[in-house]
């Protein structure tokens, strides 16, 4: 409950349960009832509070996620787009540095078509090897994320405080980051 400055509770939170959950809405307008009588509300008068269970909840949640998926969808679009412009640039750039090479493979009778499927070739295997690094990063980073906040909790439990910090709980980070190490390192496989 939170105290306002006159002295009166301005906020109450109270936690039902049913006996059976096919009964919910007949719970729910029994607790609606008896609200209306402790606070006094006339007939015609409006809620002076509100109701929530756990589906009014979770439909929050998911509008919550589906806006930030939304969100995402656009960040990922955009982030594809300045990639696809960066690998453009790179291999303009690799292009107008080799003019000598190109010059020399065409004097040597390669086609435009040769040339061309050579720089494809080698701007799809910089963008693999690029994709691939991030995802292994990536990767390891959130590895190491679920290693930190496995800690954490297990700290909190043991110390009952969830800030607490001594050194069995950094033996143990040190232990989960060795561990979560192992497990994406091929030198940790071996």
């Amino acid at each position: 409950a939170a105290w306002a400055a006159d002295g009166m509770v301005s906020s109450l939170s109270l936690t039902v349960k049913p006996r059976d959950l096919t009964n919910i809405t007949a719970v729910m307008d029994d607790a609606t009832v008896a609200l209306r009588i402790a606070r006094r509300l006339k007939p015609k008068q409006p809620d002076n509070f509100g109701m929530f269970t756990s589906d009014t909840i979770l439909d929050i949640y998911h509008q919550a996620t589906n806006g930030i998926f939304a969100v995402l969808v656009g960040v990922v679009a955009l982030s594809l787009v300045v990639g696809g412009i960066v690998i453009m640039n790179i291999m303009l750039m690799v292009v107008s540095e080799r003019t000598r090479e190109i010059g020399l493979r065409k004097a040597l009778g390669a086609r435009r078509a040769d040339i061309m499927a050579q720089m494809l070739t080698e701007s799809v295997v910089l963008s693999m090897f690029g994709g691939v690094i991030g995802t292994v990063l990536g990767g390891i980073w959130a590895a190491a994320s679920v290693v930190l906040l496995a800690v954490r909790r297990e700290g909190a439990a043991a110390h009952g405080s969830p800030g607490a910090r001594n050194v069995a709980d950094r033996e143990r980070w040190i232990r989960g980051m060795r561990r979560a190490w192992a497990a994406v390192s091929p030198t940790g496989r071996a």
